[in-house]
């Protein structure tokens, strides 16, 4: 993906394309998408555990704010796959508002059974 990106839009002083567990750097907005489907055989608690772990990562690594999808409870029960996590979109979406503030947003209509997040941080009026 970082790859088709940077062939698309290329490097430049505005953005910036990075591949690892935690960015040396900050930007406007920080994005993480399709990096909680895969769990494997890890239980849904610890998997859990490592998401939250990871906003908060977004939420450094991004100035203005960050975004990020999971696959949606809301899919058919019998489609679901064991090794993939599925997450209650309400329940994650107070989460987010109760760490991270009020200016999130929730979007699920776009077709998938997944949803996004996205979070905006409070400007900072100097």
């Amino acid at each position: 993906m970082v790859e088709a990106a940077r062939k698309l839009h290329g490097e430049g002083d505005d953005r910036c394309w990075h591949v690892g567990a935690s960015p040396d750097t900050t930007a406007d907005f920080a994005i993480a998408s399709g990096i909680f489907n895969v769990k494997g055989d890890v239980e849904d608690e610890i998997w859990l555990s490592y998401i939250r772990e990871t906003l908060d990562v977004l939420a450094r690594a991004g100035r203005k704010g960050f975004g990020f999808n999971v696959l949606s409870l809301s899919s058919d029960p019998d489609r679901r796959r064991p090794n993939l996590y599925y997450a209650d979109p309400p329940e994650m979406l107070g989460y987010c508002l109760s760490r991270y503030g009020r200016s999130v947003a929730l979007l699920q209509d776009y077709g998938l059974y997944e949803f996004t997040v996205l979070v905006r941080h409070p400007e900072v009026k100097v």
